[in-house]
């Protein structure tokens, strides 16, 4: 059987000098509203660039091998000693200046940088006031519902039911508050107006209402539309309108910040009505300028989370349909992809990533965000499908083309958690084709850049499932104190954010973790670290609440639970084994997946099942069953997994034989597991047991 999750790989290509291209730019130090001031010895690199650092006056020069005016820039280093970069999404957009001087139209390279003690603060600072207006909002509600129980119009049940929900809602708010506290940090008071400026210190006072009465009074949607319908009207009277026109597609631009100022500081203020008043501000802004396909997205990302796939998925194809620019069509196309694969279309995903691709691939090298997530995005989705059939021929083409074009990004976090997601399938890849050492290093990588992620964002769960990949990958190479150091990292981390946010969408999430590291831990033996995880309350509570009406998460649930039942076994509660495994058995059943692994499970069950209770001759005959069926599957396959699930089963045969004494056959078996023991861990076990003969 194949596991469902696994660790990673990168490459990184070379490229061919051509020309060169000189970048100026300049450093600056925030001051809060005060004007930015120069800052000196800072130290810069990019990609096809020497380093540099920036001299007394925050100037720097950044001299490019082979790009050319209009190239993105894909920073690779900005660091001084106690600083950070605040305008790090700015920077992931930069392109080489046309000119050496700054013309009208195109400002000069910044760099703002902020002390790092003073972002500090101010997120401290964001976040008090927000926790305790949550805090707030919790409490008013909790006391209309003690009033309704006190004068009867709410019954026991119904008024704990509610309370409940009311703090699930209000630590979920909590767990997505981070990113929100974070983004408002990094506002740059001294590019404000005077009115935002008293927005900021408004909120800073936790003065929530007024704040956003300053915006409501600015009627900034209104504004943009109406800023929108006068571009067009002063467009058509070019010769005599350009500069009046131009000054309006700026102040849209101002507006589109204010906006998403607005937004965010609504998700910070939290409540069901402000909630609501997100969803409505970003498709008044969308509806307002149709081409904006920035705007587009932030709806796009707003249905997906309120679940609203028909409205997603004909708000995407209309814009697929209109837009002219490669990029912004290029990266609905992705999220259309993503949308297809969630509602389990996926031949229509494998179709919306090879379109993505064809758009994207031409402006690659030119486009930063492409090279940085695009890529992997899409090759992501087409290994997964070509994996889902065993189809690793296929794949190939595309781990080759990873191999020359993909490096890490270390600048950007959303796109190292990209890389992250492609590296699980390179490592299914990789171990599928036999390839283990490949599959190894690329585990490691994927530890090493979840760490980076939980440096920089410490509630964020990359990490945990880089854990739980590197376990089974470290497992199968026959590394058992390596892979039970990941697995015991992988389940702290994740009892920590589960004790943190204690919502449904993050037990759902968190099943991608456990239930991988039950079906690698036992079947190596490590019954012990399996049942701690088992018996713990997070694995109990994630299989309550995860949604049990999905196909996916039904074979996820049957599988671990088939293992669970050989821990049970093990630790001598039969009754309790039996009845877990005819549960997961029933449950694999009634999928389309699972049902293509009942016909091994069920016998190698039973084996166990008499093994237990001393009935060796069925136990044998069960197992060899089981055999049977793996190696049919093998013939066809050729796959290291299935090679993998015969091995393992002659290696039980052996168990069985042992157990009755019956060394002749051990022997016989053993030979047998040589033969498909396609990982380090088979090897392992062979040896163990000859060891014992």
């Amino acid at each position: 059987m194949k596991r469902l999750f696994i660790g990673t790989l990168i490459s990184a290509a070379a490229s061919v000098a051509l020309g060169q291209s000189v970048q100026r730019g300049q450093v600056l130090e925030y001051q809060g509203a005060n004007p930015k001031t120069p800052l000196p010895h800072v130290h810069i690199a990019a990609t096809n660039a020497s380093g540099t650092q920036s001299d007394a006056d925050g100037h720097f020069t950044l001299q490019f091998r082979t790009l050319h005016a209009g190239d993105a820039i894909q920073f690779r280093r900005i660091e001084l000693s106690g600083y950070e970069v605040m305008n790090s999404e700015a920077l992931e957009v930069a392109r080489v200046a046309r000119s050496q001087g700054v013309s009208d139209d195109e400002a000069p390279l910044r760099i703002i940088m902020a002390p790092r003690e003073t972002l500090r603060r101010l997120r401290e600072g964001y976040r008090a006031v927000s926790q305790q207006r949550y805090e707030q909002q919790l409490k008013v509600s909790e006391a209309e519902l003690e009033r309704l129980r006190q004068q009867g119009q709410l019954a026991e049940a119904q008024y704990n039911e509610r309370m409940s929900a009311l703090e699930e809602e209000y630590e979920e708010k909590l767990s997505q508050l981070e990113t929100y506290i974070d983004k408002f940090a990094r506002i740059d008071l001294s590019d404000l107006d005077q009115e935002e400026q008293q927005v900021i210190e408004l909120v800073q006072q936790g003065k929530f209402e007024e704040a956003l009465q300053i915006y409501e009074n600015q009627h900034l949607q209104e504004r943009l539309q109406q800023n929108k319908a006068d571009i067009q009207q002063l467009t058509s009277m070019r010769n005599q309108l350009d500069e009046a026109a131009r000054k309006k597609a700026q102040e849209n631009l101002r507006l589109r910040q204010s906006i998403d100022r607005q937004v965010t500081l609504l998700r910070m203020a939290g409540g069901e009505e402000n909630i609501r008043k997100v969803h409505q501000i970003l498709q008044e802004t969308f509806l307002a300028d149709t081409t904006n396909w920035e705007a587009r997205r932030e709806l796009v990302m707003s249905l997906r989370a309120y679940g609203e796939y028909p409205s997603l998925t004909a708000l995407l194809l209309n814009g697929i349909a209109s837009a002219s620019e490669p990029y912004g069509r290029g990266m609905m196309v992705l999220d259309l992809m993503q949308t297809y694969w969630e509602l389990e279309q996926y031949d229509e995903s494998m179709r919306q990533a090879q379109l993505a691709d064809s758009i994207l691939s031409p402006i690659q090298d030119s486009n930063y965000a492409v090279s940085s997530r695009a890529l992997a995005g899409w090759s992501a989705f087409m290994l997964r499908y070509w994996m889902r059939s065993d189809d690793y021929k296929d794949c190939q083409p595309v781990v080759e083309r990873l191999r020359r074009e993909w490096a890490p990004d270390t600048l950007n976090t959303h796109s190292l958690y990209a890389y992250i997601q492609v590296l699980s399938d390179l490592t299914d890849y990789y171990s599928g084709v036999g390839d283990n050492q490949q599959s190894l290093w690329c585990a490691r990588e994927a530890l090493r850049l979840g760490e980076v992620i939980e440096r920089r964002s410490p509630w964020n769960s990359t990490l945990c499932f880089a854990c739980a990949s590197a376990c089974s990958t470290f497992l199968l190479e026959g590394l058992r104190v390596e892979a039970c150091q990941a697995a015991r990292r992988s389940v702290a981390l994740l009892g920590e954010r589960l004790d943190k946010s204690g919502v449904k969408s993050f037990y759902e999430l968190a099943s991608t973790a456990y239930f991988p590291l039950i079906e690698a831990l036992v079947p190596a033996g490590e019954y012990a670290l399996a049942d701690s995880i088992i018996q713990s309350v997070q694995a109990r509570k994630v299989l309550e609440h995860i949604d049990q009406s999905s196909e996916l998460n039904r074979l996820h649930i049957g599988i671990y639970q088939f293992y669970e039942a050989q821990v049970l076994l093990h630790n001598g509660r039969a009754a309790e084994a039996e009845s877990v495994a005819i549960q997961a058995l029933q449950t694999l059943g009634e999928t389309a997946e699972g049902a293509a692994f009942v016909p091994f499970l069920r016998p190698e069950w039973e084996a166990r099942w008499a093994l237990s209770q001393q009935q060796y001759a069925a136990a044998a005959k069960s197992c060899q069953r089981a055999i049977d069926v793996c190696r049919a599957i093998y013939k066809e396959s050729e796959d290291a997994w299935d090679a993998d699930n015969v091995c393992r089963y002659y290696l039980l045969l052996a168990e069985i034989h042992l157990s009755a004494g019956n060394k002749g056959k051990v022997k016989k078996a053993l030979l047998e597991a040589d033969k498909y023991a396609a990982f380090e861990s088979n090897r392992q076990a062979i040896s163990a047991l000859r060891t014992r003969l």
